[in-house]
Order: C-alpha cells, then structure tokens, then sequence
C-alpha cells in the first residue's frame, strides 16, 4: 500500500473502526446499559472515506454499509458494557472483517452479561484501567527510554501493554520497562525495526473522541534511524 493510500486509510480506520481487526474506544458509543436501543443506521461517512475503504478493503457498496452498521452496533454496545461491567471490563475489539465482537472480563461471573448483548465473552487477567496504568507508568518514564524503545500501547487483544524495540536492543528495552516499576507480566515485548510516525489525529466530534487508551493511533511504519554513537 503507498503512503497515501495507507493515509487515507488510516483515518478511516480511526474514525469509523474499518479494520479486520480494531480496538474499540472507551469512548465509543452513547449507550449506558446493554438492554439500551443500539443504532442500526448506517454511519454517515465521506464521500472520499467510502471510496477509500472499498479500495482498500475490496468492499461492494452493499459490503460497505453492512460492514459501518456492525462496527456501529459493537462500538455502542462495547461502551454500553463498559459501563455495567465497572471494574470488571477489560477491552473490547473486533475480528473476523469486522463481524465477531469480543469484550474481556476479569470475572468469569460476568461472562453471561457479555454474551447476552450479542458479544464473544473473553477471560483475561487485567482490566482495562489497569493496563491503562501500566501504560501511564511507561508514560511518565518516556524521557528515560533508550532509543531502543520504540513505542509502547495498551493492547486489549492480548491483555497487555506492548513495548516495541530494535531486535538487536531487546535487553535496553527490558531494562527500561523494570526500571519503570510495573509489573512485568502485563508488558509484552515486541521486535521491531521501524519507528512509527504519526499521520493523524483525529479532531473530536459529537461522535466521536480519539480513544484515551487501548489502541495506539494510526501510524505510517518508516526506517529507524541508527542510534546515535554511544546512545542506548
């Protein structure tokens, strides 16, 4: 995909949730309980946007709006559970082409609850706003990462915060995250020998809000440059 295509692309995903596979905001949605009505109508988007998604997503018109019409029902029902589950949510997102929803929880109990909305119910080991606190502790540690470390962002998928790092530099990388005090087992290392580069973010609107945590912003993928001598 060239850098234009992958652009445009990317603000769709971050405005109406087009991607095979997508983290749900906590922000998403108006919804405040599961049996609240859940908007079915096809989600208003630009002309440009919709010749971008049925580019790059190979969609038919008809493809299309099914697709924003089941990314609209899991982004209200996600918020709608997020609310009733309370401490128990831990995430949700969508898989399959944007057809399967799954919400995690941290309590087995709870389980029911999701699935009666018409979602997957996932058991995970830590809620959202706890990773959302791993993820402010690296936050808060940014000025003390090497140039080994190439970002980090809360992944719901897995249940954890995921660190990326040169290959080559994976120990530096480590030795950040302990130096940061978090609790380990909820950071997830991952090579990487690109550096994202942001490309845009989205400005709020009445239905929208760029999502505070579990999902990083949409990035172009470029070189990394070489540390500088002596740098770590």
């Amino acid at each position: 995909m060239t850098p234009r295509r992958l652009a445009t692309t990317a603000v769709v995903l971050a405005t109406v949730g087009a991607g095979t596979a997508f983290t749900i905001s906590a922000n998403a949605g108006t919804a405040r309980d599961p049996g609240a009505a859940v908007t079915t109508d096809t989600p208003s988007v630009s002309p440009e946007m919709r010749a971008a998604l049925r580019r790059d997503l190979s969609l038919t018109d008809a493809q299309l709006d099914a697709r924003l019409r089941r990314e609209a029902w899991a982004a209200q029902t996600a918020s709608a559970l997020r609310q009733s589950l309370g401490d128990g949510y831990a995430g949700a997102w969508l898989t399959g082409g944007g057809q399967q929803l799954t919400v995690a929880v941290t309590d087995r109990a709870l389980t029911n609850q999701v699935r009666a909305a018409g979602a997957r119910a996932a058991v995970v080991a830590r809620s959202a706003s706890e990773l959302t606190t791993v993820k402010r502790a690296l936050d808060r540690r940014a000025g003390a990462a090497s140039t080994a470390v190439t970002g980090w962002y809360v992944d719901v998928a897995t249940n954890t915060v995921v660190v990326r790092a040169a290959p080559a530099r994976m120990s530096a990388a480590r030795s950040f995250v302990r130096s940061t005090g978090v609790d380990t087992d909820a950071v997830r290392l991952v090579a990487s020998d690109t550096t994202p580069r942001l490309l845009y973010r989205p400005k709020p609107t009445p239905s929208y809000s760029p999502p505070s945590h579990e999902t990083p912003p949409p990035y172009e993928t470029a070189p990394r440059r070489r540390p500088s001598p002596g740098g770590d």
